[in-house]
């Protein structure tokens, strides 16, 4: 095995998720040919993350749990030199016995591994004797999937634990790490490694089953029984031959390239896709998985701290963490030993970390030199259990990024969303404002009708952003002051050792994982959020005050004026003595009925006129004067959002996930409580899309007539708003209308399964160019963050991350075409029946529905 040459079959998945494109990561290109004397074995641990699941719309024979299945049999294969071993944690055993009798029964046969120095040959089998093994680790698997819902937050890593399992492989078993197809020079024997081990097990992040794959080469066999049952051997010359390190390295880059193709042909590897302020512009920054180089040095060797170590150590730090040197300020560096040892049993760990930048992302790598020992397999355990903390506090950090700069992508596109609503609504202000002046009667009502409008509008919207801000200001708050607990367990388990006399130059371990990499890049990013959302934030503050002044200016003004309609009425209220005089002269003689009804007819009059003016229009006072065409579309807008609001969405998913939850306790199969699951969604994404489709058509019938093109330059300059106070008064409600159709819908689409009612928002142009909800000079801003896109079509419609961006492209090409703009309710269909996107998409339709869309016309 040396150069890779990549699968020969075309139609396998192409591992995109590497660190292949890495300068110098094909192998380890800047390393000398200087001899490795000084080491003893030299292993590359490399972690990588899976997708598992739940993956609900796939048929059961294609479940992740079946998938596994495939796997671990073709590790195995019938080879002598394969082992399967079944290593629950000892945490996991206290988590059957609070979850019932039944899972400790059903694996009753194993025991977990308790203490050093381990028994564990008993619990590894033969490749011909692992069929029971299997099929228990299987059905596990399927119970951790399907069961998890079941359990408590603080039990699921106990849980999941319970499904942990390793292969290990030896000499010619190493060979079913890649596939048939997968073609690889072959290695000497110095570039081949002598052992491999396998790690497998469960964990959830981000609401998802992530499967740990963690692979382990080993340039001799490993001294504990954790690793392999093929401790008992005999030491390997292949740890201690003369040959060029350099080339060993290459040779076990090129072994892992074939396993993670392995992998690929049965699962999704996995990226968190930390996103920056660019956005659209630039594609997201992944954060990969920890590798881990591990040199064993030779007892005699020099003693290691952070400036004397043996020169292997060295030449592994400037090429694995691709720095110059290996006392680079980029590079953290401790010295940890185990707390719960004694001081003559513990080991010291040299740990170096970077984050090694790539192409399209970085990956933490790291260099351990555990100290000098007779007792070999002591430094090997040492070692196991730090690289599994560090993978931990890695996957969470990873994790977390992800989490963060998700919420900042999502409040960054609202905050930009009501920057342009409060922008177009200065614009109206403005002009409107112009006319006050010289408005007289029913032109100054309208005037004010209008600005009244937009102040009701920036109100209900003020109260949005209040908690947008704050959100946005608690997330720069939680970036800038990583919370300590994702350290917890490491500190727990390991303690910094100071080195006497030696001063530290470079940044401890703590915190380069807390503060260095992306986190920095993200603080920042949550502070522009943080500063964009406070801004747009005072802007409608500072609009809504100059409204209210106004308002307070024509109470001054209307007041003043009944203020000189009192010497009228002052004469008027002299008058009335007069005609109380008349009157009692009138009826001091006798009256006959018919001049009491003449002289009360006019009082009856007037008396039914008021009656019938108070009837008819009385009602109407305080109402806000608008045309019949925005009160019947306002209606519409309201009864749209009063649905698809993100306090109704969230109530429906909490009564659908309760109804699934009582249909697996009353014995239905947990998947086809899943499906019946989605199914519900995928009626309410249908209906939702529906209502939305028809309600942009609708307000579309209502815009204002966009002007034609004019050669006379007079004609040229007619304000794009109208030159009178109704094309203006039309102006202000369409905006009414459309910032609340913008502004008010669910605030984080990825957390319900709505594919269409999202793509529609996203790709859809539901804005028109007439609305110029824009920023200033800018393009007016998607309804949809990137983040809700890949979020939504990764969870609920199984989309593989690499093409999520081509797909996105393609779907507003094709909204955009005049295939798809002929109306909203056709590009629904499209995305529908032609496309077929929906909620709860099995792998395999996403297949096919990437593809479609290719041929959907011409793109």
């Amino acid at each position: 095995m040396s150069d890779r040459t990549g699968p020969t079959n075309p139609t396998a998945p192409i591992a995109t998720d590497t660190f292949a494109d890495a300068p110098g990561a094909a192998g380890i290109a800047n390393c000398d040919d200087s001899v490795s004397h000084d080491v003893d074995v030299v292993v590359m641990i490399d972690v990588l993350w899976a997708r598992w699941g739940p993956l609900y719309a796939e048929p059961p024979e294609r479940q992740p749990w079946r998938r596994h299945e495939e796997l671990l049999k073709y590790l195995l294969g019938d080879s002598p030199n394969a082992a399967l071993s079944h290593q629950p944690r000892k945490g996991a055993n206290d988590a059957t016995s609070r979850h019932g009798s039944a899972m400790r029964a059903e694996l009753e046969w194993w025991r977990p591994l308790l203490s050093f120095p381990g028994d564990a040959r008993s619990l590894w089998s033969p490749s011909t004797e692992s069929t029971r093994q299997i099929s228990a680790i299987v059905s596990m698997m399927e119970r951790c999937t399907t069961q998890s819902g079941q359990i408590d937050n603080s039990d699921l890593k106990d849980f999941y634990d319970l499904a942990a399992h390793r292969v290990s492989l030896c000499g010619s078993a190493l060979e079913q790490l890649r596939h048939p197809s997968y073609s690889i020079k072959p290695l000497t024997d110095q570039q081949q490694p002598v052992h491999a081990c396998l790690d497998f097990r469960l964990r959830h992040h981000l609401g998802s089953i992530w499967l740990y794959a963690t692979l382990s080469l080993w340039s001799d066999c490993p001294r504990h029984h954790v690793y392999g049952p093929c401790a008992d051997l005999e030491p390997s010359a292949n740890g201690t031959t003369a040959t060029s390190f350099a080339r060993k390295c290459a040779g076990y880059e090129n072994i892992r390239d074939a396993f993670q193709d392995n992998l690929l042909r049965r699962f999704q590897t996995l990226a968190a896709p930390v996103l920056s302020e660019a956005g659209a512009q630039q594609p997201p920054r992944k954060y990969r998985p920890p590798r881990f180089w591990v040199a064993l040095c030779k007892p005699e060797s020099a003693e290691h701290n952070v400036s004397t170590r043996c020169a292997p150590i060295a030449e592994l730090c400037r090429s694995t963490l691709s720095v110059p040197s290996a006392d680079a300020p980029e590079i953290a560096i401790d010295r940890l030993v185990e707390r719960d040892r004694t001081s003559d049993s513990a080991v010291e760990l040299l740990v170096l970390r970077a984050l090694k930048r790539l192409a399209t992302g970085a990956g933490p790598a790291y260099v351990i030199s555990p100290g000098p020992s007779t007792d070999r397999a002591r430094r090997e355990f040492a070692v196991q259990n730090l690289i599994a903390e560090l993978t931990a506090v890695e996957t969470r950090v990873g994790a977390q990024l992800m989490r963060q700069t998700t919420d900042l992508d999502i409040d960054h596109g609202f905050a930009r969303l009501y920057s342009a609503s409060v922008y177009r609504a200065s614009e109206l202000w403005d002009q409107l404002v112009m006319r006050l002046p010289d408005a007289r009667g029913k032109e100054l009502d309208e005037l004010h009708e209008s600005i009244e409008l937009i102040h009701l509008i920036l109100l209900q919207g003020l109260a949005d952003l209040d908690y947008l801000k704050a959100k946005a200001e608690r997330l720069a708050s939680e970036v800038e002051n990583q919370q300590t607990e994702l350290l917890d367990d490491l500190q727990v388990k390991f303690a910094p050792v100071a080195v006497a006399g030696a001063p530290r130059t470079n940044a401890p371990l703590q915190d380069s994982l807390l503060s260095g990499g992306y986190v920095a890049p993200t603080a920042a990013w949550a502070r522009a959020v943080a500063a964009a959302t406070s801004a747009t934030h005072n802007s409608y503050v500072a609009l809504l005050e100059a409204i209210s002044k106004a308002f307070d200016e024509r109470r001054v003004r209307e007041t003043d004026k009944i203020a000189k309609w009192a010497p009228a009425l002052a004469v008027t209220l002299a008058g009335v003595p007069l005609i109380t005089e008349a009157y009692g002269k009138l009826i001091s003689n006798v009256w006959t009925w018919a001049a009491a009804l003449l002289f009360l007819l006019p009082a009856v009059v007037l008396g039914g006129v008021g009656g019938y003016v108070y009837l008819r229009r009385g009602r109407l006072l305080g109402q806000l004067k608008t045309s019949k065409n925005f009160q019947d579309d306002y209606q519409q807008v309201r009864d749209f959002l009063a649905l698809c609001r993100t306090e109704n969405l969230e109530r429906i998913r909490q009564e659908l996930s309760v109804e699934r939850a009582q249909q697996e306790n009353a014995g239905m199969d947990a998947l086809r409580a899943a499906a019946i699951y989605f199914d519900q969604w995928d009626a309410i994404d249908r209906k939702l899309a529906h209502d939305l489709a028809c309600l942009v058509e609708r307000l579309n019938k209502h815009l204002p007539s966009a002007p034609a093109a004019r050669s006379d330059a007079r004609k040229r300059l007619k304000p794009r708003d109208g030159t009178t106070t109704e094309s203006l008064k039309q102006s202000v409600e369409t905006w009414a209308l459309f910032s609340m159709l913008a502004n008010e819908r669910p605030r984080e689409f990825l957390l319900f399964p709505l594919p269409r009612l999202m793509l529609l928002y996203r790709a859809y142009p539901i804005i028109p160019p007439q609305v110029s909800l824009r920023e200033g000079s800018e393009r007016a801003p998607r309804l949809v963050s990137d983040a809700e896109l890949r979020v939504t079509l990764r969870v609920f419609c199984s989309a593989r991350i690499e093409d999520v961006e081509a797909f996105d492209e393609r779907v507003c090409h094709l909204a955009h075409s005049s295939t798809g703009r002929s109306s909203a309710r056709r590009f629904l269909d499209i995305l529908d029946r032609e496309i077929g996107i929906r909620a709860g998409m099995a792998e395999g339709d996403w297949v096919v529905a990437n593809a479609r869309i290719r041929s959907i016309g011409g793109l």
